[in-house]
């Protein structure tokens, strides 16, 4: 049956939440290509986890900016910061390797902080 794997090459994963995480993305990119579906910018990334005001607009701005990062970048932060996961399991889930994992999520976060005006 084309598209599920055989027994034998499951045997041979060595990471089964980083290979489930692979073939999760890569069906949901090709849900997404076949509806190509489109993300508001209102729509809400980040939530404040303290109901200050302040926290909520910030987190508001934030979700926009990060919406406006390249694909990549974006992908890479939102794997690190809330799926939790490592520059080695974004590389496995997104087909990149590591080194090239660590570096989009650096541009992103770079990019993030000098759109919010963060100085480092």
């Amino acid at each position: 049956m084309p598209g599920r794997p055989r027994v034998e090459a499951l045997r041979r994963v060595r990471d089964p939440r980083a290979y489930l995480l692979a073939m999760a993305h890569s069906a949901a990119v090709d849900v997404l290509r076949r509806r190509k579906v489109t993300v508001e910018a209102g729509d809400a990334v980040l939530e404040p986890v303290l109901p200050d005001p302040g926290t909520a607009a910030d987190a508001a701005r934030a979700s926009r900016l990060l919406l406006g990062l390249p694909p990549a970048q974006r992908e890479a932060v939102y794997l690190r910061h809330f799926a939790g996961l490592s520059f080695a399991e974004i590389g496995d889930v997104t087909g990149a390797p590591t080194f090239t994992a660590a570096s989009r999520y650096r541009l992103g976060i770079g990019r993030l902080r000098k759109l919010m005006g963060v100085k480092v």
